[in-house]
């Protein structure tokens, strides 16, 4: 003998309580992701600095280097990286570079706001503004500058 049972249907009780767990871990969810992408854009733009600020002062302890050759490298490199330099600063110390002798140091240092350069500027990243500072000896003897190599 055949007994016929109602079904219960509790497979939309579980689709309602699976809609509302993922309602509440995207709650969770989409500061921390939010979080991490504007720290590590943080992150990119401080080492872009740094890497901009190693190859101005490398290309600044060259023997034919000029302070506008400097400049123009690392916007260039900068440029490159994606970053926004309109509102910082490329400081060289020493400001001419014709009375260097070997081993003098030459300091280039990268400065550059935040505020154009964070993809959501919350508030540990708004209205801040990094720096790299690199220095070299100032070399003789090297080959020509190649601002292509």
């Amino acid at each position: 003998m055949y007994i016929r049972r109602k079904r219960v249907h509790s497979r939309n009780k579980n689709q309602a309580a699976v809609a509302v767990e993922a309602a509440l871990c995207i709650l969770v969810m989409f500061p921390i992701l939010f979080g991490t992408l504007e720290i590590c854009s943080g992150f990119y733009l401080q080492e872009s600095l740094t890497i901009a600020a190693y190859e101005g002062a490398r290309t600044a302890a060259r023997q034919d280097a000029t302070p506008s050759d400097v400049r123009d490298y690392v916007r260039e490199i900068l440029e490159d990286r994606g970053v926004d330099i309109s509102n910082g600063n490329i400081d060289i110390a020493p400001a001419t570079f014709g009375n260097q002798r070997a081993l003098d140091p030459v300091t280039v240092t990268v400065s550059c706001p935040t505020a154009g350069n964070s993809i959501f500027v919350f508030q540990h990243m708004a209205d801040r503004t990094l720096t790299a500072s690199v220095s070299f000896a100032f070399e003789v003897g090297l080959p020509p500058l190649d601002l292509n190599n």
